[in-house]
């Protein structure tokens, strides 16, 4: 759905623009013919239908643009169905990302890597067993809780606490793949993720005790000029979070007063 959105042609099974133009024909001579009430749900009907010709069309304009600019790799619409390698689902999504970006179709991206309550199995990463959200309480070994699947067990709180560990770095390669990707595109003179300003981190900095201070995060890119990377910064206990987002904001040109219960920006990522 997303690729479609952004690319794909009216030619290659979009909609049917004759249909469009039809119904759009059709509703408007029915709109002579009703009350004041009536005539309203036909104008609302008939922007639905304009939604979707807008949709058409820039998919259209991008899909030339595609055609006609060079981009680091190939653009070639995703099989239907969410792929069973968990591991190519996501790079899939990175690359969709990447490329709403490049094309313009939106400024703003959000992408949730996995929510908290997750049972999704990494076995598929060497060495982990058990679940995700049974894998985030490392202290418990046993299996027998609440949050385990009733089938696994673990020898030690170290062992169990690695495999956290070993997701973690897993969702932290995946993100890697995101940042080289936009690295690859120009944009302007510079690189899309010289342009871009990335947030990754998590709501809790300890799974097992559902910790939510000290939240790791990491800021990628460039901001265009308005972030200075490379650093490891250190804050005060008790700074919130909502500074981070009122400086997204302001640099993203929505100068707000406050974000959340902030009305401080996080500038020291100025340098």
């Amino acid at each position: 759905m997303v690729y479609d959105r952004m690319f794909r042609r009216a030619d290659e099974g979009m909609a049917d623009r004759s249909v469009l133009d039809l119904v759009s024909q059709e509703a408007r001579r029915l709109k002579r013919r009703v009350n004041a009430h009536d005539r309203r749900k036909v104008d609302e009907y008939l922007e639905s239908v304009r939604a979707v010709e807008k949709r058409i069309e820039f998919a259209e304009r991008q899909a030339r643009k595609a055609d006609a600019e060079a981009f680091p790799y190939a653009i070639r619409r995703p099989e239907l169905g969410i792929p069973t390698d968990h591991g190519e689902y996501m790079r899939t999504m990175m690359d969709l990302m990447v490329m709403a970006f490049w094309s313009g179709a939106t400024r703003i991206c959000t992408f949730m890597l996995d929510h908290g309550q997750s049972n999704r199995y990494f076995k598929f990463v060497n060495g982990v067993q058990g679940t995700w959200h049974a894998l985030s309480h490392y202290k418990d070994i046993s299996g027998k809780t609440e949050d385990d699947d009733g089938k696994t067990s673990w020898a030690s709180r170290t062992s169990k606490r690695d495999m956290y560990s070993a997701v973690n770095k897993w969702h932290h390669e995946q993100v890697a793949y995101l940042l080289n990707r936009m690295k690859q595109v120009e944009d302007d003179g510079a690189s899309l993720l010289d342009n871009a300003m990335i947030v990754y981190g998590s709501s809790l900095s300890d799974g097992h005790e559902h910790g939510e201070e000290d939240l790791p995060l990491i800021i990628a890119g460039g901001g265009a000029g308005a972030i200075k990377p490379g650093r490891a910064l250190q804050y005060e206990d008790n700074t919130s979070m909502s500074n981070l987002h009122l400086f997204a904001l302001h640099h993203l040109g929505t100068p707000v007063e406050k974000f959340g219960e902030s009305t401080e920006m996080m500038t020291e990522l100025k340098g």
